[in-house]
């Protein structure tokens, strides 16, 4: 999945912006010249991860192995 980046450099005001990788986006922020840098599609990185969990899960599943599944769920509360 790619991510989206916002940085800064050391003693610049402008915000830059670029696509990386997640080992790119490690590196780049560790640079010494880098002042900030953070994920900007940090929501739909999540919802991707989450997507693939779930698939994983639902492959599981239908081999009759349901702890993936039942890690992802939450027990539903009856009043």
């Amino acid at each position: 999945m790619p991510l989206k980046i916002k940085y800064k450099f050391k003693d610049d005001s402008q915000f830059y912006s670029c696509i990386v990788t997640y080992p790119q986006y490690i590196n780049f922020r560790n640079l010494s010249v880098i002042d900030e840098c953070e994920i900007t599609n940090k929501d739909e990185v999540l919802q991707q991860s989450m997507h693939n969990e779930i698939e994983e899960a639902l492959y599981m599943a239908c081999k009759n192995e349901l702890t993936p599944i039942k890690k992802l769920s939450h027990p539903e509360k009856y009043v």
